[in-house]
């Protein structure tokens, strides 16, 4: 259980309020974590529920580690019913709770990454980080969140700004992935889990640079082992940023459609690479697309199921390892690794 940290996790902890979060003398914070509730005791995968609760408390021993070190800010642990679903609208009253504070952490089971533009973070003038599936691996020496995050910010904004000015981006994988990426400049992002001042927001661990909006077609291939409860190498058929055909075996395609919530074809709503060197955990879903050389293609989910008889969930994510990124033809990524 999360019931105590290890001695040496707690320092990579008091790292990230201080480093990464930013937090500030008498600043207020809140530590946000999703809960089931008893209907969900009932019916939900124990698998799931046991991590969940073992999250609610892992959210506590961190406020408690905040308190102690931060005894003149305010900083609360904050609970709300778990929605069961990746990317959920939250309530509008959970919502205005949480913009009560100048810091948000929220460390769930379901993403809520996109229920805060950074528009409305910076109209209320507050900084959010969020860790969904979190695992103490997180915190670990040498882990994702301690590293040096001053060089990670130099890599993923000499990679931003290539793609930035980039009219064609090809991207290509030794297992038979192939696609070319026209991106939308106005929709490229990057993030280095550095939150230092109001409207930023970021994923802990953080690590990477995002394409949003753009064209995208060819050829992508996730090898077998690498989406959670798929034991197949899977390949996707991409037209205009349009997943149009999954080619597995017959099994892994039944699974694929089924946790899309509908039929063919899928939109593609960004593509992100991995520029975290620490992050090595890869039954961790998002310390797995951070991971340096790894390239992650984002479906949207057309309608969130999940089976009492599964023990994942599935966030219409799809990593590839090793990658080749050309950009105007000039190699940036070459196996994984970064040519600057």
């Amino acid at each position: 259980m999360f019931s105590y940290l290890d001695a040496d996790v707690v320092p990579i902890i008091l790292k990230m309020f201080r480093d990464n979060l930013c937090i500030q003398e008498n600043e207020k914070m809140i530590i946000a974590t999703d809960y089931a509730r008893p209907k969900d005791m009932m019916i939900k995968p124990v698998e799931i529920l046991e991590k969940i609760i073992r999250r609610n408390f892992l959210a506590r021993r961190i406020q408690e580690i905040a308190k102690d070190n931060y005894p003149n800010n305010e900083i609360d642990l904050f609970c709300y019913p778990c929605p069961w679903e990746q990317y959920p609208s939250l309530d509008e009253e959970i919502k205005n709770h949480m913009f009560n504070y100048d810091l948000i952490y929220v460390i769930s089971k379901f993403s809520v990454y996109k229920s805060f533009s950074s528009k409305e973070l910076e109209k209320h003038e507050i900084r959010a980080a969020f860790s969904p599936g979190l695992e103490t691996t997180l915190f670990l020496p040498e882990g994702p969140m301690d590293m040096d995050f001053q060089k990670l910010e130099r890599e993923a904004m000499t990679l931003y700004s290539k793609c930035k000015k980039a009219e064609k981006i090809r991207i290509y994988t030794d297992l038979g992935t192939e696609i070319i990426v026209e991106p939308d400049p106005k929709h490229i992002k990057y993030e280095t889990g550095i939150l230092s001042y109001p409207g930023k927001k970021a994923n802990f661990p953080p690590g990477e640079v995002t394409i949003s909006r753009a064209n995208i077609n060819g050829v992508y291939t996730i090898p077998k082992g690498w989406i959670e409860g798929i034991t197949a190498q899977v390949k996707l058929e991409i037209k205009d940023s349009n997943i149009i055909a999954i080619l597995s075996d017959e099994e892994s395609v039944r699974k694929l459609q089924r946790w899309f919530g509908g039929s063919l074809p899928y939109t593609i709503n960004s593509l992100a690479v991995g520029l975290n060197e620490n992050a090595k955990n890869p039954f961790n879903q998002l310390e797995l697309e951070k991971m340096k050389g790894v390239a992650n293609l984002a479906g949207t989910l057309k309608k969130q199921t999940i089976s009492p008889f599964e023990t994942f969930t599935f966030a219409g994510h799809f990593p590839t390892p090793n990658i080749y990124l050309e950009i105007e033809e000039e190699l940036v990524i070459k196996n994984g690794k970064l040519l600057f």
